[in-house]
């Protein structure tokens, strides 16, 4: 049984680049990682592919369109109907969550999701938009941030980025 994972616009940018260009960066080789015996989620209404979209390559779509159809009819991506659960909802606000970040949450949430894969500091604590990269990038990495500890204490979610993904995935 495969499992879920829901990737953020900052996490797909870097995919996006290395697909686009061709070249074996983390992206790649974290997608690579995922799709290997796993798949990602999208939910139904398109949120976050816009976000995608809008964080990746603009208007000019035409790559990433095609590429989302492929891995649909691969079965490697599964848009879903997503739920928005009341104690989330109010956790999400109390942390500071920007309203365009909580879709991933919801997404997993309602979807039994393995993990978020996620470049943004906002989706680990919403507190550390002002602080250096390296305090950030420690965030992201500890497995500590409040959001995450929530999200796995409540929901078995876990959020991680890109470049934690092989400890995640079997290669």
């Amino acid at each position: 049984m495969t499992r879920p994972f829901v990737i953020d616009a900052n996490a797909f940018k870097r995919i996006y680049e290395d697909l686009v260009s061709g070249v074996d960066g983390l992206g790649q080789s974290s997608l690579n990682l995922i799709l290997e015996d796993d798949h990602i989620l999208l939910d139904e209404k398109g949120r976050i592919r816009q976000e995608w979209k809008e964080c990746s390559c603009g208007d000019a779509d035409e790559y990433l369109s095609a590429w989302i159809s492929q891995r649909l009819i691969e079965d490697k991506i599964r848009q879903l109907p997503v739920s928005v659960d009341r104690s989330l909802r109010s956790e999400l606000v109390n942390f500071g969550m920007p309203n365009k970040d909580k879709v991933y949450f919801y997404t997993a949430a309602s979807n039994s999701a393995y993990c978020i894969v996620s470049e943004d500091s906002d989706l680990y604590d919403p507190r550390a938009k002002n602080w250096g990269a390296d305090r950030k990038r420690k965030l992201r990495e500890s497995g500590k941030s409040p959001v995450g500890k929530y999200m796995r204490r409540h929901y078995a979610v876990e959020i991680f980025p890109l470049v934690l993904t092989s400890g995640h995935c079997p290669a």
